[in-house]
């Protein structure tokens, strides 16, 4: 399936509205899924489109997939989902990744060790704060 764009064929294209334009993506390996690792985006569903877009408002809040996000929103996103952060403790949050970090890095190193014994790695996951 191809789709034109201004008179450009592209094959196996997905399009999505952002901000200041219309993006193309195409998909260069016909493996869908890591294709898009290194474009940013995120959705409840995939459509398919072929409408001319109105834009009727911008700058107001948008419903994507359950989660309500508005202008200066901090968001974070990776393959799992996407999650709104709340300003008030943005600047807290490199200190706390690093003390689940240092938690889990003992948690991960035990399971690792070919010593350990089997019974001590549920202690070991009770102690990860």
């Amino acid at each position: 399936m191809a789709s034109s764009h201004r008179g450009l064929r592209l094959p196996q294209s997905r399009r999505l509205l952002l901000g200041r334009g219309e993006c193309q993506h195409v998909q260069g390996t016909g493996c869908g899924r890591h294709d898009y690792e290194r474009f940013r985006f995120f959705s409840s569903s995939v459509l398919v489109s072929h409408a001319y877009v109105h834009i009727v408002e911008y700058g107001g809040p948008v419903i994507v997939g359950g989660l309500t996000v508005r202008p200066g929103d901090l968001l974070h996103g990776d393959e799992h989902g996407v999650t709104s952060i709340p300003l008030e403790i943005a600047g807290n949050i490199s200190q706390a990744a690093q003390v689940i970090e240092a938690a889990e890095r003992r948690l991960i190193d035990y399971a690792r060790s070919p010593a350990r014994p089997p019974e001590g790695l549920a202690e070991m996951y009770g102690k990860v704060d």
